[in-house]
């Protein structure tokens, strides 16, 4: 993806984030009934007790609207079931990592966030929710260093079948289902990009002082 399309991404990411701010503070107790029903979720139960979670959003499939010249001007989220109630640092990282490679992210991460901030602080505006009072930047950057691990884990899962010929993506998603174990052995045409966009997504995150804190299990 270029700048344009993954800032369109990002824009509408915080959007979708910015939606739980409001129905917590404008709709408590349906916010409650929702918060219920996704705590139910198994796979990510210990991800409910993060201090200002927020619903976010783990398949972000999009379809994109473009104008006569076939510049994209909007996105659209689809596919919400698998949302779940976490930290937004999961979502965000999750997605820059399985859409950039390390030049792009270092060129343009901390713009992409100055433009996830802005867009939730102008749609909590516009229900009259400060932002400084219910997610100060402070708090999503203390999410995002200890929180993109988990991003960063589930985009490794998948970074193979991402970079590899549809033929062969479509074989390796069988695989994933069949043979859990057998993904790590199985080499695509495009191995020397997955190499490469594997070490840049790694050497990116502990370039931000990331911390594992979030997937090391104290023994």
């Amino acid at each position: 993806m270029d700048f344009l399309h993954v800032s369109l991404v990002v824009k509408n990411l915080a959007k979708f984030h910015a939606f739980s701010l409001v129905a917590e503070k404008l709709y408590p107790e349906k916010f409650n009934d929702i918060k219920r029903a996704l705590s139910k979720d198994v796979q990510y139960s210990d991800l409910n007790s993060i201090p200002n979670s927020l619903i976010w959003y783990f398949n972000a499939s999009v379809s994109v609207i473009t104008d006569p010249g076939r510049k994209p001007v909007e996105v659209v989220l689809v596919d919400y079931q698998l949302a779940r109630f976490a930290s937004p640092a999961t979502d965000i990282s999750y997605f820059l990592y399985m859409s950039a490679n390390y030049d792009f992210l270092s060129k343009y991460y901390d713009q992409l966030l100055d433009i996830y901030y802005g867009t939730m602080a102008g749609i909590l505006r516009q229900c009259d929710i400060d932002i400084q009072e219910t997610f100060p930047r402070h708090i999503l950057h203390d999410h995002l260093k200890e929180y993109s691990v988990l991003g960063l884990v589930e985009a490794l899962i998948s970074m193979k079948i991402v970079t590899a010929e549809s033929e062969e993506a479509q074989k390796m998603l069988e695989m994933k289902h069949q043979v859990p174990n057998g993904l790590h052995e199985f080499e695509t045409q495009n191995q020397i990009m997955f190499v490469e966009r594997v070490n840049g997504i790694v050497k990116f995150f502990f370039e931000r002082n990331f911390t594992l804190d979030g997937v090391i299990i104290e023994q």
